[in-house]
Parts: C-alpha cells; structure tokens; sequence
C-alpha cells in the first residue's frame, strides 16, 4: 500500500518536469530561429538570392562617378573643351579601385558630358542591368538605389510615359538652371554697382579693375569658388561669370549682363552662348 502511494506521488512530479523541459526547449528552439532567420540590414530578399542592399551597392558607382566627374571637369578647365578626353583615360587617371571596376562600366553623353552613367555587370552581387547615373544639369543623381527613375534616357518612373518623363525632366533642369544662374546674376549686379558708383565719383572706370570690384562687394566663398567674373569695354558693356570646375553644373557655362539692352543673357536664363 505505501509503494503504490510513492508511485502515484511520484507521476505527478515526473510530468511537471517533462512539461519545464519541453518549454525550455521550445524557448532555444525559439531564439535559435530568431539569430538564423532574421533579415540582415546589409542584404534584401531578390528572388531568393543574398543581395547587397541597393542603396550601398549604388554609392560604390557614385563614387566613381563623383571622381570621374572632377578629372573631366579639370581637363575641361585646362584644355577648354573635353573633345579628346575618353572615359578610358578618365578611369585611368582616377585609378579606380579593382572592386568597382568589376561590378561596374562607365560611360559618359554629351560632349561636354551632361550624364555620366555606370550600368552594373554580371560580377556585380546586386546583378547585371542596373544604372545609377549623375545629371550635370539637375546636379543630381538618379537610378538604382537611388529613387525609381530607371533610365537616364528619360529619368521616369517605371510606368511611367515617355512624354510624362521628358517634361518632368525638363520642368526640373530648368528649375535648377534658374537657381544656379540666380548666384552669378547677384553678383554681377553688386559688381555693377561698384562700377557705378566708381565712375559716378571720379569720371570713368580706367583705373577700376575686376579684382578691386570683386574686393569691395566681398562677394560669398561659394560664389568665388563657382564663377570667374571679367567685364568688356570701359565703362563696362558687358559683365560676364564664367563657372569653373567646382560649379555644380559644370565648367564653362556663361551668364551675362548687357548694360546696352538693360538685360541677363546665358545658362539658367535664355540658353544663349557668350560670344566676344
């Protein structure tokens, strides 16, 4: 009588600590699925395949694009025009790193260039096909990994028509043509000015030169750093800016003031090109 009252005390304790093992268990079991199976931050799911993530992948191609951008910008500065400058010898002077070479192939359009592309290779992890590229005139990039644009012949979204994608684009060049050329056309006027009140107070301009106009209107760093300004005649019948390498728009767009027509001329205004 009392091993069969052990027994039935002892049942009771064995299927509590069955029950503490299962949990136990089912909680390893638990956390285990978590450390294996959660998604990484550096990947995306793409058809099944361990992706670099978009964005990363296309910041490589940006910046090599950056740095390509700056060796076409300096020979344009130096040379006045990028006619005999190839991408190959672009890359070459840049000395791309062997990673990014691999993943990516560049090329440029527009002589000077006014897109710079990079389209993805088949060694690329992210897969073959995909463009990231930088319009000069916008100043901005589009792509992969970028936004949803995904062609730099029209810069749309996927869906998108055509036509929808041409006037977006323009719309938006012109918006940022009109911005940048805001910056010189300030300036020429606060250099006007000076020539103004220098020939109003001693009878002429002949002894006024840019460099002393520049000085008094102590014009922005930014400014300094994105136009050359010279004027023409004496008293000045023209104020000219002239972007360098450093412009956002690239180098050698022109914006001028004609004191005989009382009016701005160039980039970001009618589109017109200086002639002297």
């Amino acid at each position: 009588m009392d091993q069969t009252q052990e027994a039935q005390g002892k049942k009771p304790k064995s299927k509590t600590m069955l029950l503490i093992i299962l949990a136990v268990l089912l909680i390893v079991a638990g956390v285990a699925a978590f450390f294996i199976f959660r998604p990484n931050e550096e990947f995306e799911d793409d058809d099944d395949d361990r992706r670099p993530s978009a964005k990363r992948s296309s910041m490589e191609a940006q910046t090599a694009i950056a740095a390509i951008r700056k060796t076409y910008d300096v020979y344009r500065q130096t040379n006045g025009s990028t006619q005999d400058f190839t991408i190959e010898r672009a890359m070459k002077e840049i000395n791309l790193g062997e990673s990014t070479v691999r993943n990516w192939k560049f090329e440029v359009t527009g002589n000077p260039p006014k897109k710079f592309i990079a389209t993805s290779t088949s060694d690329n992890p992210a897969g073959e096909g995909k463009q990231v590229w930088y319009d000069v005139d916008e100043a901005r990039f589009h792509g992969y990994g970028v936004d949803s644009y995904t062609d730099p012949n029209y810069e749309g979204s996927e869906g998108e028509r055509p036509s929808e994608r041409r006037d977006s684009r323009s719309r938006s060049s012109a918006y940022v043509m009109k911005s940048r050329s805001g910056e010189a056309q300030t300036a020429i006027a606060a250099i006007r000015k000076t020539y103004d009140v220098y020939r109003q107070t001693y009878g002429s301009t002949q002894d006024y030169s840019i460099e002393r106009a520049l000085k008094e209107t102590n014009l922005g760093e930014s400014t300094i750093k994105h136009w050359k300004f010279e004027t023409t005649g004496n008293p000045p019948r023209i104020y000219l800016a002239t972007s360098t390498a450093d412009f956002p728009g690239g180098a050698g767009e022109q914006v001028w003031y004609d004191v005989d027509e009382a009016k701005f001329h160039g980039y970001g205004v009618d589109g017109q090109y200086f002639s002297y």
